[in-house]
């Protein structure tokens, strides 16, 4: 079993994005890319959190999708609340 929260995880692209919302908010997210020779395209999964927002967990699972050869997004409900 993978250990959890490791961080050297072979992935190509990891950066936080804002996604604007419809209603002039802005929802901060977590994109995890595959380390992989070409540029994909590639399958995608949508992480979504439990009510304690984007913490280490969940974006822990968003790198092991990644490594799993998945485009993986993380958005933090939580983020527009502060």
């Amino acid at each position: 079993m993978a250990r959890q929260n490791q961080t050297d995880y072979p992935v190509r692209i990891v950066q936080h994005i804002v996604v604007p919302m419809p209603d002039g908010v802005q929802l901060g997210a977590m994109l995890y890319m595959p380390d992989a020779p070409d540029d994909g395209p590639f399958p995608a999964v949508l992480v979504i959190h439990e009510n304690r927002g984007l913490n280490p967990h969940i974006e822990d699972v968003a790198r092991r999708a990644a490594v799993a050869g998945f485009l993986a997004l993380a958005p933090d409900g939580l983020s527009p609340v502060g």
